[in-house]
């Protein structure tokens, strides 16, 4: 009865011109079974009317998983189909096809493809399972590369490069991983077709787009369970390590609802140029580093563990973004934004360039240095040498001293703005480059033994921010803002600017909404407080400069000039000789009773000295007596 069953099945196939029984010869490439594994391991490869290779997959076990080995697996443009269906059945890529007589107990749950040769498996076109649903495995040692792959009625489509792992009873307990690499290139892989598309290599390299309703890729030496838990295994593979667990390109993607990357080898990174894009989810886990100059994007959360974090362009979580690093730097234009962004830390550096910031930092500490020197040039002018015995010992002395000061300060002022260039310099090239920005919607929450904000770089939150630092918090020419409430915990504050720092202080201790203290080291100024108005460039990003004296009036440039003769013309009219030892010194060219004096509230003399009095007497405005 059920061989007559058949045929009238088998005639009706006939009919309908979809049956093949003879093996194609155009697809012997691509797809061949192995011929020295158990027949009960040996798929069955055909093709359907429309030129498609058909696999009839082999018997599953009693755990329902079909174990198929082949000397060659790679699925051509036109694509290829598994079939799980024992009778006739419906699919995309060849309309009806007959059933599998391997599924007489039942279809596969997973279908495994395990190459057992040194060929790679190439992917160029769509796999689909025909009939029941199930899980699709193609296990091959020797590299699999998806140009233009897909799947079609699957449920977890997964590329493995590696070996599988039996159980006690021979059966599928899992896959091993050791040197094997996946390529993502070409047109890609769409597996939009599958409820999740898995990767399993040592290393991943996606050149291409990679679609999926979920994106798992686990890279590293791993034994990888049935049930999908990693275990990292110690291989005796003497390959070179690559350089990166997952190099993702400018020209390579990753769109998916979630998308889960873990690397478990250490020192094996993560290097992102290209977008990785999820509507849900993404999260990553590696034991390396992660260097970002692509974009790492979710409209959900978006969670970060790696060593070492670099970040130049964009994380974004559209509701929760954190992030756990030895070390995070941002820097460069680098943007990590989230409705709440939590960062873990030994080190945090939201900067703009740490070469160009080290180097103002080195330069202005020279300003600085410059800035004492001219200040003390012209202390030294203003308070000359004195003795108990008077003001000046001669008149000589005083006009040695002054133009030796007027050198002097000459120099130290030529210095400084010869300096002040180099600063000035160094701060354009600063500005040219976009700096850093941490942000938040709701609440920005730092945690780490130093925290460094640098180089008009921005911590910013809609709501509040909280700032904890085990050692120290520097906030050199950049920017704390919320809307909310700051809280900063940190024994070692370190509030300055790289060219005179002047910022507005921001801990609860010394918070000021009117003043600014100056924290530059060295400063003339520092520790002291003055009103914001008296500085400028206060908006800069690089700090700001006090110049609190107020203009006054100039009545005349007040000058010590060379006391001279008069000429015989000018005594004949009147005009006073002056004494021999006077001739040739210096006096001011302003009057004892000069309104100077009162405009500083200055008590002048009431009438002129007489240079009758000791030379050095004349050298401060004088009457000198008429010689009859």
């Amino acid at each position: 009865m059920r061989k007559k069953e058949l045929a009238r099945k088998i005639t009706c196939w006939m009919t309908l011109g979809i049956f093949s029984l003879q093996p194609a010869l155009t697809f012997a490439a691509d797809i061949v079974a192995d011929a020295s594994t158990p027949e009960a391991q040996r798929p069955y490869v055909t093709e359907t009317a429309n030129g498609i290779p058909l696999v009839q997959i082999a018997r599953p076990d009693g755990s329902d998983v079909s174990v198929n080995h082949y000397e060659a697996f790679s699925v051509p443009e036109r694509g290829a189909i598994l079939n799980n269906a024992f009778l006739f059945s419906n699919t995309q890529l060849a309309k009806y096809i007959e059933g599998n007589p391997n599924l007489s107990g039942g279809p596969a749950r997973i279908i495994v493809n395990e190459v057992m040769s040194d060929r790679p498996s190439e992917l160029r076109g769509f796999l689909e399972v025909a009939g029941t649903k199930a899980d699709v495995i193609i296990a091959n040692p020797n590299g699999i590369y998806a140009d233009g792959a897909g799947f079609l009625n699957t449920s977890r489509a997964i590329l493995a490069a590696g070996r599988t792992e039996r159980d006690a009873a021979g059966g599928y307990a899992g896959l091993r991983i050791e040197d094997g690499r996946a390529y993502i290139t070409g047109k890609g892989l769409d597996a939009r077709g599958a409820d999740s598309a898995e990767i399993y290599a040592r290393a991943v390299a996606v050149n291409a787009g990679l679609w999926a309703n979920h994106a798992k890729i686990v890279v590293g030496q791993n034994s990888i369970a049935k049930d999908g838990s990693i275990s990292p295994i110690t291989s005796e593979t003497t390959s070179t390590a690559p350089q990166y667990a997952i190099d993702l390109a400018d020209i390579g993607g990753m769109y998916a609802n979630r998308i889960t990357m873990i690397g478990t080898e250490k020192g094996l990174g993560v290097n992102l140029t290209g977008q990785l894009s999820a509507t849900q989810a993404a999260s990553l886990d590696v034991s390396g580093n992660l260097k970002t100059t692509g974009t790492f994007y979710s409209d959900g959360d978006l969670s970060v563990h790696a060593d070492r974090v670099e970040n130049t362009n964009l994380i974004y979580g559209g509701k929760n973004t954190s992030i756990r690093a030895k070390e995070l730097t941002n820097k460069s234009g680098g943007r990590i934004y989230g409705d709440t962004v939590t960062v873990r830390a030994e080190s945090v550096m939201n900067e703009t360039d740490a070469a160009l910031e080290a180097r103002l930092a080195a330069e202005a500490h020279t300003l600085s240095q410059y800035a004492v020197q001219v200040e003390a040039a012209h202390r030294d002018l203003s308070t000359p040498s004195t003795s108990s015995s008077g003001f000046f010992r001669r008149r000589a002395d005083l006009s040695k001293h002054l133009l030796a000061y007027r050198e002097r300060i000459g120099q130290a002022e030529a210095a400084y703005d010869a300096q002040q260039r180099v600063v000035d310099g160094i701060k354009d090239e600063l500005s040219a480059h976009p700096a850093g920005v941490i942000a938040a919607h709701s609440q920005l929450d730092v945690s780490a033994n130093t925290i460094q904000n640098t180089g008009n770089a921005l911590l910013y939150s809609g709501g509040g921010i909280a700032l904890t630092a085990e050692e120290t918090l520097k906030n050199s020419g950049a920017r704390i803002e919320a809307q909310g409430s700051i809280a900063i915990t940190a024994p070692h504050i370190e509030n300055e600017n790289a060219a005179f720092a002047a910022k507005r202080t921001i801990t609860s201790a010394v918070v000021n909404p009117t003043k600014i203290r100056i924290d530059e080291p060295g400063h003339i100024e520092q520790g002291k407080a003055f009103p914001e108005w008296e500085f400028r460039d206060i908006d800069s990003g690089y700090g700001a400069y006090h110049s609190h004296i107020a203009k006054k009036p100039i009545y005349e440039h007040a000058a010590y000039e060379e006391i001279k003769q008069p000429t015989p013309a000018e005594i004949a009219a009147g005009e006073a000789p002056v004494p021999a030892e006077l001739v040739g010194t210096l006096s001011p060219n302003y009057d004892y009773d000069d309104p100077i004096f009162k405009e500083l509230g200055v008590t002048s003399m009431s009438s002129p000295p007489s240079c009758t009095r000791r030379a050095r007497t004349s050298a401060m405005g004088c009457t000198v007596p008429h010689h009859p």
